[in-house]
């Protein structure tokens, strides 16, 4: 959990950074330039949660890696050795990227879902709010054409893509990481080997 803290939060605050984006996108006139910069937008979030979590997931393999060592180590010696075990790569840690960064995204299509129920100064502060984080998703869908109610509800899918897609950067990035390092140690093998 510790070693996808930040760059959760990195990626949650680029999240919020988009719905702001989103703001200046919708002052534009045109529906089709709209739906345009809004998909590019969001495009260009996921390639950036996907670079990240892929890069991520290659520091969490290789600390599985060591740490794989040293618990060899210790069954051979019985030495009391200590090793990282929380940042070791595990394929959760990528769903939980997503919902970290996806955390804002939740929370406020719930903030929203729940103004539609209530009146008053509480609900426009709540779909305020909504527009400022959660912008670009919220806007994406309704400059498709679909109804308020259903563009302020409809975001939460999103998580669903994020998942994914963090999800699939965090597994390929440990699998990157795993095959450079079996290449490397057949390597360092046949070199060891040709010298005795």
């Amino acid at each position: 959990m510790k070693a996808i803290t930040k760059p959760s939060v990195f990626l949650m605050i680029y999240f919020v950074l988009f719905g702001m984006t989103s703001m200046a996108i919708a002052t534009i006139k045109n529906n089709t330039t709209q739906l345009v910069l809004h998909i590019l937008c969001i495009v260009f979030h996921l390639t950036i949660c996907v670079v990240i979590s892929f890069m991520e997931a290659k520091k969490a393999m290789k600390v599985r890696i060591q740490n794989d060592k040293v618990r060899l180590r210790i069954i051979e010696t019985g030495e009391d050795l200590k090793y990282d075990k929380s940042s070791e790569y595990k394929i959760t840690n990528g769903i939980l990227m997503a919902f970290i960064v996806c955390l804002p995204l939740i929370v406020f299509t719930l903030a929203n879902a729940i103004s539609f129920a209530i009146t008053g100064r509480v609900a426009e502060m709540l779909k305020v709010a909504s527009n400022f984080v959660c912008g670009t998703t919220f806007r994406l869908f309704s400059a498709c054409g679909l109804s308020e109610t259903i563009s302020y509800i409809l975001p939460a899918s999103a998580f669903v893509v994020y998942a994914i897609f963090i999800t699939i950067g965090y597994y390929l990035g440990g699998k990157k990481y795993l095959l450079v390092n079996e290449r490397f140690e057949e390597t360092k093998q046949k070199i060891n080997g040709d010298t005795f």
